[in-house]
C-alpha cells in the first residue's frame, strides 16, 4: 500500500472514532423536572437547598457537555441512577465535605471513563 493510502485509511478510521465518541444525546429537556421523584424539598435547610441546586448544575453541565455518554451506556453504567441515588443524600448532608463526596462519589461512578474526575479543593488554595 503506498504511503498515501495507509495515511488516509489510519485519518478515517480516526476520525470515525472520534465522531461516535461525540455523539450528542438525545434528551428529553424536561428531565430534570418530570422524570425523577424530587424530595420534599421544603424541609431541607438552606445549605442543603444550595447544594442541591449546585449538584443540579453539575449535571446540567455534565449532561451539556461530557461527549462520552455513550461510552457510559456501553458500560452498563445508568446515568439517571447515579443521579437519583446521589440525588438524595443531599438531604442528610451537614458540610462541604459531606457534599464534596457526595459529588466525588457521583463522578466516581464514571470510573474516570474520558478521565472525568472531581478536583479536589485543596487544588484550587
Amino acid at each position: 500500500m503506498s504511503m498515501i493510502k495507509k495515511f488516509l485509511l489510519l485519518f478515517f478510521i480516526t476520525l470515525t472514532l472520534f465522531l461516535n465518541a461525540c455523539v450528542k444525546i438525545t434528551q428529553n429537556e424536561d428531565f430534570l423536572k418530570n422524570t425523577i421523584e424530587k424530595s420534599d424539598e421544603s424541609s431541607l435547610t438552606e445549605f442543603q437547598k444550595l447544594m442541591l441546586e449546585d449538584y443540579e448544575y453539575m449535571w446540567e453541565i455534565l449532561r451539556e457537555n461530557y461527549p462520552l455518554w455513550g461510552v457510559i451506556r456501553r458500560r452498563g453504567i445508568d446515568a439517571d441512577k447515579v443521579y437519583e441515588f446521589y440525588r438524595k443524600q443531599i438531604n442528610t448532608i451537614e458540610n462541604e465535605i459531606d457534599f464534596f463526596n457526595i459529588l466525588n462519589n457521583t463522578i466516581n461512578s464514571f470510573y474516570k471513563i474520558g478521565h472525568l474526575n472531581l478536583l479536589d479543593y485543596k487544588f484550587y488554595k
